[in-house]
């Protein structure tokens, strides 16, 4: 191969390389309202994965104009993390939430998030994304107070684009 065609068969890879991103979770996902159910919402994840830690953000928009608004960085490691929850109802008057994460790769397609409020875990969200990569489904499972699961339906994501 020419230097010249080397160079530009080397830049294309890394220009592909760079569009797809290295954890199948990152990117930028719409609720799908059809496929999850549910009253009128709407809801916009934005993941990055890098290594073990997720750096997460929620948007979510209620039907009566309550905006919540997540975020968190955690590893992938079983340890508890800090979260935090902005809540802002349609009068303005904001209130920040703090609770806790504990995250787990189960594997590159499967992935588990534990929701803890005042020392416990409330719900568990088991998501998996979708062999072509296009759709995030999120399993809810509320815990009651003595540790029993209970299914509270699922929630559907379309990918709308990767983080980069």
């Amino acid at each position: 191969m020419k230097p010249l065609a080397a160079l530009t068969t080397l830049a294309l890879m890394a220009s592909v390389a760079a569009a797809v991103p290295s954890d199948r979770f990152t990117g930028v996902w719409k609720l799908n309202l059809a496929k999850s159910g549910g009253d009128s919402r709407s809801q916009v994840l934005t993941i990055s994965v890098v290594g073990d830690v997720e750096t997460y953000r929620s948007e979510l928009v209620l039907h009566d104009g309550t905006r919540q608004v997540t975020n968190y960085t955690a590893a992938y490691d079983g340890k508890e993390h800090p979260s935090q929850t902005l809540i802002t109802p349609p009068d303005g008057a904001a209130t920040r939430r703090d609770d806790g994460v504990i995250l787990r790769k189960i594997d590159e397609l499967t992935r588990e998030r534990q929701w803890k409020r005042e020392g416990r875990v409330i719900r568990i969200l088991r998501r998996t994304i979708s062999q072509d990569g296009r759709t995030l489904t999120s399993q809810v499972i509320d815990v009651d107070e003595e540790g029993h699961e209970h299914p509270a339906g699922k929630l559907v994501f379309d990918r709308t684009e990767s983080a980069r």
